[in-house]
């Protein structure tokens, strides 16, 4: 009996170490391992973003659709958006892609290469297959249904969930950190398998991304095989994806006046504004991130080594804006906002970042919140600054703030004005006229305005006389 079992040991012993693992090498199977078989299958997508929007978590919608290509070695997608057509092309070394109704290569990064792969995935886990295929990957957790497999790729760990039952994926999870939101986890769910010659295709496909807050939905139809694929990108022989440029943060004070600062973040093209006043600062604007929101109290310090940011307040809830607010509330900085983003500032602050921490994940530190209905006064003998809610009035976003020095009959503003440095005055966007009317309402006296962003990148006026927005809105 004894002989048996070490017999049996040693016909099994060789799969277990140097073989595949028998669940992945049947779902390599039959969602890879295409040889020459190529396939054609159309798609359509509803995909969600918090792009620029009016208020925190408002969903914004795209449907996509398209023709998808799938080779042995290469995906192929003809899609479109709002009838704007995109070609791109993605194997194992490259990537290439056109924009959106512009039928020319783009520059794409190795960054970009990495993310088209895992955003490919929800049309076919085929480059995740090969990937795991090539490494012998082995089981390492199981539940009820799946045998798990974990792989980490560009750092960022995924989970590949493959039925017991049926050999077939069912679900991966990609675990990532994100700058502005912290650790988070996008998920793939993949339903309604349909067999095509030998091949397994989901036919609807979730994904769940930032923790589940948004959910794109692709329907995947007409699936067939065909002979051959047509080559619909041309790309140069000399085509090449450039290197991911380091960005390196730097940081340039202008004293506008004496009791008014301002920062420039050249790698953000953002201004940031200091309010001095005899014991303390008010800083508003800190763009993207955390560590930019850092970058700015310890300049503040040095600059002003005894006087304390008392207060920081962000224009409006976009990124440029209150990025780097995880910093401020790190530092015991009481937060400016409104009763519309309280809780969305409370929710950064909140937010894990422990795949990449900043201070306010090395040290919790709970948000002081001072709220702003209509108007908020700071004033003493050096200084007075004004805080207004002009909301929906910026023809922008449903937060928006302005900060107005009466005494210098300067006012700062994040993003309204967009006036062209080397052009003729053009009629006022709905935004300069939301601002300008805003003015008009609350009787400000001003005679200059600031912008916070762009600061280079579009070619606008960032110092902007008040003359120059009256004669916008005068022009037909």
């Amino acid at each position: 009996m004894k002989f048996l079992k070490f017999t049996i040991l040693l016909l099994i012993l060789p799969n277990l170490i140097f073989g595949q693992d028998k669940i992945l090498k049947k779902c390599y199977q039959n969602q890879a391992n295409l040889k020459s078989k190529n396939f054609e299958f159309k798609y359509t997508e509803k995909q969600y973003s918090f792009r620029h929007a009016s208020y925190p978590w408002q969903k914004a919608e795209d449907i996509l659709k398209g023709n998808i290509f799938i080779h042995s070695s290469s995906i192929t997608t003809i899609d479109s958006v709002d009838e704007k057509m995109r070609k791109t092309f993605i194997d194992a070394k490259t990537y290439a892609s056109t924009k959106f109704g512009i039928n020319e290569l783009q520059k794409l990064t190795h960054l970009d290469y990495d993310n088209r792969k895992f955003k490919i995935l929800q049309f076919s886990p085929l480059f995740l297959l090969e990937e795991m295929y090539k490494k012998k990957l082995k089981s390492d957790n199981e539940n009820s249904r799946h045998k798990i497999y974990n792989i980490e790729i560009n750092k960022e760990k995924i989970e590949v969930f493959i039925s017991k039952k049926t050999s077939l994926i069912e679900k991966i999870r990609k675990t990532y950190y994100d700058e502005f939101y912290g650790d988070l986890q996008t998920t793939i769910l993949y339903q309604n398998y349909k067999s095509i010659d030998g091949k397994y295709f989901a036919t609807k496909v979730n994904i769940e991304k930032i923790d589940g807050k948004l959910v794109d939905e692709v329907e995947i139809s007409d699936i067939k095989s065909i002979s051959r694929i047509e080559n619909t990108l041309r790309i140069p022989t000399d085509y090449k994806l450039t290197e991911d440029s380091e960005i390196k943060p730097e940081i340039l004070y202008n004293k506008f006046s004496d009791n008014i600062h301002l920062l420039e973040l050249k790698h953000t093209d953002d201004k940031v504004l200091i309010a001095e006043f005899e014991t303390y600062l008010i800083v508003a604007e800190a763009p993207m991130n955390s560590k930019n929101g850092e970058l700015i109290i310890s300049k503040a310090k040095e600059l002003f080594p005894n006087k304390p940011i008392k207060y920081f307040a962000f224009g409006h809830y976009h990124p440029h804006y209150i990025g780097g607010i995880r910093a401020f509330v790190n530092n015991g900085t009481k937060i400016i906002c409104s009763e519309i983003n309280k809780d969305y500032a409370t929710f950064l602050s909140k937010t894990k970042h422990s795949l990449n921490p900043d201070k306010q994940e090395l040290n919790k530190m709970e948000i002081q919140i001072e709220l702003i209905k209509d108007k908020l006064v700071y004033s003493d003998d050096q200084n007075e600054l004004e805080i207004y809610f002009i909301g929906e009035k910026s023809a922008h976003s449903n937060d928006y703030l302005i900060y107005y020095f009466p005494r210098e009959k300067v006012l700062f503003q994040d993003d309204l004005v967009w006036i062209k440095s080397d052009k003729e005055i053009e009629k006022a966007s709905k935004r300069q006229a939301g601002l300008y009317t805003a003015i008009i309402d609350l009787k400000l006296d001003v005679n200059t305005i600031l912008q916070s962003w762009p600061v280079k990148d579009y070619g606008v006026k960032t110092i902007i006389p008040f003359s120059d927005l009256e004669k916008s809105m005068n022009v037909k």
